[in-house]
């Protein structure tokens, strides 16, 4: 069999996949797309409602993925037009029959220009519903294969299914197919049919009862698990996916099918670039648990080893499978893994996470580096069981007896604790029959395809899959792993955003005093992050003021940070002011300082290319305002004070400087507490005479203290800002610019007199008396 060129074979060719959103068929339609533009067209299935939910979910699940960063930087503003050209979506979903495509047209379309269809589509969770995971894994690979019969041209069907299919067997495992009914204990055939009826018959059994939704999921998980267990299968995934194999084989009549049964899919190993992955895969779970100073124990068999594939390399296989089996009408099942030729062992695992994590400690939500040990090795359940029972089982029963001798104060604790203890229970008895696992995968078709492919195809290093060129040591410890924090990082992040109780103890958790700075910063790691080719530029202004020159001094829109504090003071209701000596107050105006440095930004990184450029924008490096604030303030109400709504004017005096929160606490404990405690026990006297009073008072005081908390960090603030990008730019314009003076954005051309005197304070003022009226 001779291959020829890969390439060739892609070009002009129509394929859908299904499953769209998944991880290893977004990594195939952006290799097709990224090493083939010739290809014809993409029908990427995705379950939506319709053809909007279909287009929201390509753009936001598939295509603006990460992955998808190289086509980006090739196509550029092109990208939009390639991929409308390339991808179509369609809305639909293949646990129904001609995978659930509603529009009658495109499913036409779809039969008349279809070449390929790739399977993609599964639910891969261990502990799913019965009902879910038979409608997908098994009678969806039914219907994808019904509806590539109905394709004219059709050339083949790839499905993807998983090398542990197999179940619980040891010893070498062959790549076989499973033929209708074949059950792996016991002498009962598998009915597929009879199982649909047994789902169905379950769930009205459930509903009849009225069972609410939960208790139904959780006894369509147990029953999966059970008719699992009956037939030789592990878990409800295997078993599903099993069945699907056994429909696919049975009723393929003429069609060519290739079958393809990876083992642990782990990151990309080098395309579209190393250590890209999507979810935590098999084994990342243990690897982030460890790292985080969670898992502290590891369950292995002595004769266990971990089969694990790179991403990339399952599909370049599924890629050169397709053009070697086009029109071969017999089935083939390839296993795609790594033990029988390159292993890697669960002492491999250990010995890599336990050098990476010394060496890059994982940083907790405190901001302190987890520090991990080497962990134990149990290699038995039965001493999991031990284990689990002296570090947690017998801790939680005294929980539990001292919640009863204390009236169930800890009842909250106990029945979280109680939970997470199940749970770990559960996961254990699920995963045994994979840290356990004493197979190894045969690869003889796989491998025959590697020397076809070496012998006979011109494009070999461009569809790799070989897992002998792995060198485990440093794809783990330069890449995966890497790459497997950064994923989570990513998904902390979203997971914060998303978080609708995000505010200051979510943010002071992080390390950031208010909700404020907390999203904002999280705003440029998304920018950062995601910005791919665009040039982008931030602009951290300090505290905005009212404008020094255009269109005119003072203007200003709103109370800025620090003119609550000058007008407080103006109108007599401030008497006090927290600030620390070494501190300067980082003000600068909103025209000719931020607005001219954005405009000046904009035009000099127009085009540019650049990592993200940040710009401090203040005068606390080059021209501080000290504490004169307060003298300015004096000095400008001395002269010009506030007339209150009596028309009186308010006389203000020096202001009492305090230099530290404890300070302020003795003031307010003095000058407002005491007196508040005083009247509540003359309101208790006189029979909650002045209740309203002290209501009131205690709602100011609780307000002042939530204020003066949330302006702490910077009424104390010791930092100065570096704007040495910014002075960078400034130079640049005076040099190249015919309009300097009109784009002035020099903090030390600001005299602070004149500007507070002349135009902040009295612009304020004249802004207050305007929204009085």
């Amino acid at each position: 069999m001779e291959l020829g060129s890969v390439l060739q074979f892609l070009e002009n060719k129509t394929i859908l996949v299904t499953g769209a959103t998944g991880y290893l068929a977004k990594i195939f339609v952006e290799k097709i797309l990224r090493v083939q533009p010739n290809v014809k067209k993409f029908y990427l299935l995705l379950r939506a409602a319709d053809a909007k939910s279909a287009n929201e979910r390509l753009r936001d699940e598939v295509i603006g993925r990460d992955l998808f960063r190289v086509l980006r930087e090739k196509h550029g503003a092109g990208l939009h037009s390639f991929i409308s050209e390339k991808v179509t979506p369609v809305a639909g979903d293949i646990s129904h029959e001609d995978l659930g495509v509603k529009d009658s047209s495109l499913k036409d379309e779809m039969w008349r220009e279809i070449d390929a269809v790739l399977n993609f589509a599964a639910t891969t969770n261990f502990d799913e519903r019965y009902d879910v995971a038979l409608g997908i894994n098994t009678l969806g690979a039914l219907h994808v294969l019904n509806f590539a019969k109905k394709c004219v041209k059709i050339k083949m069907l790839v499905h993807v299914s998983t090398a542990y299919v197999c179940g619980e067997d040891a010893g070498l495992i062959l790549e076989q197919p499973y033929h209708m009914g074949m059950a792996k204990k016991g002498d009962e055939k598998i009915d597929i049919n009879f199982e649909k009826r047994m789902v169905q018959e379950k769930l009205n059994e459930l509903k009849l009862e009225d069972v609410p939704e939960k208790e139904i999921t959780s006894a369509m998980k147990d029953f999966g698990i059970e008719r699992a267990r009956l037939f030789g299968w592990p878990n409800t995934y295997v078993f599903t996916k099993a069945m699907g194999e056994m429909l696919l084989v049975n009723f393929k009549d003429g069609l060519p099918l290739v079958i393809i049964r990876p083992t642990m899919v782990a990151s990309t190993y080098k395309e579209p670039f190393p250590g890209w992955i999507e979810g935590v895969r098999t084994i990342d779970s243990i690897i982030v648990g460890y790292g985080k100073g969670r898992v502290t124990c590891f369950i292995s068999g002595p004769r266990s080893t971990l089969d694990v594939i790179p991403a990339d390399m399952v599909v370049n296989a599924i890629i050169v499978a397709m053009v070697a089996r086009a029109k071969q009408h017999s089935e083939i099942i390839y296993h795609l893994g790594s033990s029988f030729r390159n292993p890697v062992t669960v002492s491999n695992l250990h010995d890599f996470i336990f050098r990476y994590f010394s060496e890059h400690p994982w940083i907790n939500k405190e901001g302190g580096s987890v520090k991990v040990g080497k962990g134990i090795v149990l290699s038995s359940m039965p001493k999991f069981y031990t284990y689990m029972a002296f570090r947690f089982l017998l801790p939680l029963k005294a929980l539990q007896l001292l919640n009863i001798l204390l009236f169930k104060k800890y009842q909250d604790v106990y029945t979280v604790l109680d939970r997470r203890v199940k749970l770990v229970m559960r996961l254990a008895d699920l995963y045994k029959p994979y840290v356990f696992f004493e197979g190894i995968f045969n690869d003889l078709n796989s491998e025959k395809l590697r020397i076809i492919s070496k012998e006979t195809c011109h494009e070999t290093d461009i569809f790799d899959f070989d897992p002998m060129n792995i060198d485990w040591d440093d794809y783990m410890m330069n890449v995966h792993i890497p790459g497997l924090r950064k994923r989570r990082a990513e998904a902390w992040l979203i997971e914060v955003v998303d978080d609708g109780g995000c505010g200051c103890g979510r943010a002071r958790l992080y390390g950031w005093p208010n909700a404020y700075v907390f999203t904002k910063a999280m705003g440029e790691m998304l920018l950062m992050h995601f910005k791919d080719y665009l040039p982008l530029a931030i602009i951290r202004p300090t505290i905005v003021s009212s404008t020094c020159k255009d269109p005119f001094p003072g203007w200003i829109e709103g109370l800025r940070n620090i003119d609550s504090l000058i007008a407080g003071y103006g109108k007599g209701s401030l008497k006090c002011f927290i600030s620390n000596p070494k501190s300067d107050i980082d003000v600068i105006p909103a025209d000719n300082m931020v607005v001219n440095a954005i405009i000046v930004a904009m035009v000099v990184h127009a085009g540019q290319k650049t990592s993200g450029i940040i710009y401090h924008v203040g005068s606390s490096l080059r021209n501080p305002v000290k504490l004169n604030l307060h003298d300015f303030s004096f000095r400008y109400f001395r002269k010009n004070p506030w007339i209150n709504r009596k028309g009186a004017r308010v006389k203000v005096k020096k202001l009492a400087i305090l230099t530290s929160m404890d300070s302020f606490q003795a003031y307010v404990a003095i000058r407002f507490l005491l007196p508040l405690k005083a009247l509540h026990l003359v309101n208790m006297l006189l029979f909650r005479k002045y209740r309203d009073a002290c209501a009131v008072l205690d709602r100011k005081l609780k307000l002042l203290r939530r204020l003066t908390d949330l302006l702490k960090p910077y009424v104390l603030f010791e930092g100065i800002f570096d704007d040495k990008n910014s002075e960078k730019l400034q130079i640049a314009s005076r040099k190249t610019c015919p309009e300097t003076n009109v784009f002035n954005f020099d903090p030390t051309s600001i005299d602070w007199e004149d500007y507070m005197m002349n135009a902040h304070i009295s612009g304020l003022v004249l802004w207050k008396i305007l929204t009085y009226f």
